[in-house]
């Protein structure tokens, strides 16, 4: 886990740290056999049973509870102050997750919460499914405990011993001593305590059949949708700076996988870090070039980013230039949005349907610690949305307009592309 995020735990905006999923029984099931599967996903997955690090005391009535709606409130009105009412519970306490049975007559809905703080999105997927997988068909079910955690950790600390990550050390030397003339002035003569004021502005940057269409056509050079929004982001950030090499702060998948290392995809846990993206932007006038540069340049990257979370947060390197200041993400919520159909066993044994809602809260790190934070978020019902968060007493409108006005520019570049007929582009390539 992050030094910085272990530091949010004292922040009063702590509440988006929480992720939510909820389910909607169409079936009939008991909180008898619902308490029963929490008992079991405890036991299969120990990183439930730790709290950074440390082993923690179960309480039963926290992570599972069985709450009725009165009749006088409408359910979504009442369902909504409780989930509040538990948010707020798990940060005063910081459990890593708790489950609840929402019920009100024969309808019923399971919430699955997880801390962020302390297990990864993917985490609360794994949690879900495995919950779903019990119910479904609990002597089917494999209950033995998922090792793939720890063995990964061994694995990885195996690699520190040998000095397998000192290797990319070059790298994380160069791209962390990369000095900014604008970011050295705001943090030494303003200071960062001004970035806690924060201005959230939303772009929506394509719609679904303009994100069809882009990625159709970067398919054609061999280029994802993800390389054109950080080269958008680039060439936004070097306007600003009014300089050409700079690094962005990257959150990075640790499940990616490395050599030699176990698969913990389906593992519960915290998977991810942040690292430096050393960028030179280049200055070539076509835009898929620039797009394939700024490509180049990620994948340059030393694995995926892990090494340089690893280093830091386990090998105890230390790097002596200044932190990153401006974050860069893709978020693919596909995953999130509702559409996909889990199953649950009802009393007369056979599969009845429930569907999923996920509400995806995103990281108020940009609050404590980033000058600019830029998320573009992918959604198959809506398209691709551009996130900025940035502090109101630091960055005047003028330069918002100025960056909006940058994204608009690489938006028009792309969409002129896609107006060429496919067949032309392959000839060309």
């Amino acid at each position: 886990l992050m030094s910085n995020k272990r530091g949010m735990l004292g922040f009063g905006g702590i509440n988006p740290w929480i992720l939510e999923f909820n389910l909607m029984v169409l079936g009939r099931i008991s909180s008898r056999e619902v308490e029963r599967v929490v008992r079991i996903v405890i036991r299969k997955h120990p990183a439930l049973k730790l709290h950074f690090g440390e082993k923690i005391h179960l309480c039963d009535h926290i992570y599972f509870k069985t709450l009725v709606a009165p009749s006088d409130v409408p359910y979504e009105t009442w369902k909504h102050d409780q989930a509040i009412n538990l948010r707020k519970e798990m940060n005063v306490a910081t459990l890593p997750w708790s489950v609840i049975l929402y019920e009100k007559g024969d309808y019923k809905e399971i919430g699955v919460f997880v801390n962020h703080l302390l297990v990864d999105d993917v985490s609360l997927l794994v949690i879900t499914n495995t919950i779903n997988q019990l119910l479904a068909n609990p002597k089917k079910f494999d209950r033995a405990i998922d090792q793939q955690l720890f063995i990964w950790q061994q694995q990885l600390f195996e690699k520190t011993l040998n000095k397998e990550f000192e290797e990319d050390l070059s790298y994380w030397s160069r791209a962390t001593s990369v000095k900014n003339k604008k970011l050295i002035e705001i943090e030494d003569n303003i200071g960062l305590n001004q970035v806690r004021y924060q201005k959230l502005l939303k772009f929506d940057f394509f719609n679904v059949e303009q994100l069809r269409l882009v990625k159709e056509t970067l398919s054609l050079h061999g280029l994802t949708i993800f390389d054109f929004s950080m080269t958008c982001v680039a060439k936004m950030v070097e306007r600003w700076l009014g300089e050409s090499e700079f690094c962005l702060s990257m959150d990075v998948n640790g499940r990616s996988p490395l050599k030699g290392c176990a698969d913990v995809n389906s593992a519960v846990g915290w998977f991810s870090t942040s690292a430096p993206l050393y960028l030179q932007v280049p200055d070539q006038v076509d835009f898929i070039e620039q797009i394939a540069t700024i490509k180049k340049q990620y994948s340059a990257m030393p694995k995926g980013g892990c090494s340089f979370g690893w280093l830091v947060n386990y090998a105890m390197h230390s790097f002596s230039g200044r932190p990153q200041r401006i974050r860069f993400a893709y978020e693919n919520h596909n995953i999130y949005n509702g559409n996909e159909v889990f199953h649950i066993r009802s009393n007369d044994l056979t599969i009845q349907e429930i569907k999923a809602e996920c509400k995806f809260d995103f990281d108020p790190e940009s609050l404590m610690y980033y000058l600019l934070d830029f998320q573009f978020v992918e959604r198959s019902t809506s398209g691709l949305e551009l996130r900025v968060n940035y502090p109101t007493k630091l960055v005047d409108v003028e330069t918002i307009n100025s960056m909006i006005t940058c994204f608009h520019a690489s938006r028009d570049q792309i969409m002129a592309i896609c107006d060429v007929p496919a067949a032309e582009l392959a000839m060309a390539d």
